[in-house]
Order: structure tokens, then sequence, then C-alpha cells
């Protein structure tokens, strides 16, 4: 937020041509940031997910997801464009409005199941605990 900033060397990274400092911005800020918690939790071809938020980092969780090999990718939002962006751009198997009835709708789209694993990218203390909490496997 700053016109210039002064950092480590250790912390840069020379970006290739073919991209640009947005790009780098959008790696940095919404891949790196949901990556780590990615590899924490396993994600792997076995998988249904859950995604809370389809903002930048919700976005970028569902192209790591799609890559690390989910199976499924459910993703949850308040805004139509967001929601028509991850389908669009083939992040998210389904995408639902957030509301009340999440947790049947996604057990609905998991023919009862539920999700083996939960992101929440939305930074909405509402979407932490009614579906993160009531849709994992074994949470019931």
């Amino acid at each position: 937020m700053a016109n210039f900033l002064l950092a480590e060397e250790k912390d840069l990274i020379l970006l290739p041509e073919s991209l640009t400092y947005l790009d780098g911005a959008q790696v940095a800020c919404g891949f790196g940031t949901v990556y780590e918690a990615l590899q924490k939790i396993g994600i792997c071809g076995n998988d249904a997910v859950l995604i809370t938020g389809l903002g930048p980092v919700g976005l970028a969780a569902g192209a790591l997801c799609r890559k690390m090999g989910a199976e499924k990718i459910i993703g949850i939002d308040i805004s139509t464009d967001r929601r028509e962006l991850a389908l669009r751009l083939g992040l998210c198997d389904s995408v639902l409005m957030a509301g009340s009835d999440n947790v049947a709708e996604v057990r609905d789209l998991t023919t009862g199941h539920g999700v083996e694993r939960a992101v929440d990218c939305s930074a909405n203390a509402e979407a932490r605990p009614q579906p993160l909490g009531r849709l994992v496997n074994g949470e019931r």
C-alpha cells in the first residue's frame, strides 16, 4: 500500500517476463496464503472439498485443489459474480449461494456423505461454524 518497500533480498523472487507485477502479487497473496493450508490438510484424489468464500484466496484454493486432484470441489459465496467466475474457470464443480440451507445442499451434492476437507476463505464469522463443523465426514 506504499510506493516503496524495503525488503531483504532473501524474501524476493524474480518474476519471469511472462508474468506481470499484478500476476506476481496475485500468486503471492491469493495462492501463497492458501497453499500451505491445503498442504497441511492433505488434499487428494479421494476428497470432496468445500470452500467457503470465493474471493481471490477462495478462487486460488479452488485452482490448487483442482491441481492437487480433489474429486469434487464445492464453493459457497454470497456474490453471484464470484460464483459464476468459479464455475466459468472450472475451479468449482458446484457453487451455492451462502445461506442457512448450505448444510443440506452440500449433503445433497455429496449423496449425504459430506466433504472430507473444508477451507474457510470467507473471513465471515458466520461461515466458519455452520458448514465447516457439520459437513466434514465424521462430524455429523
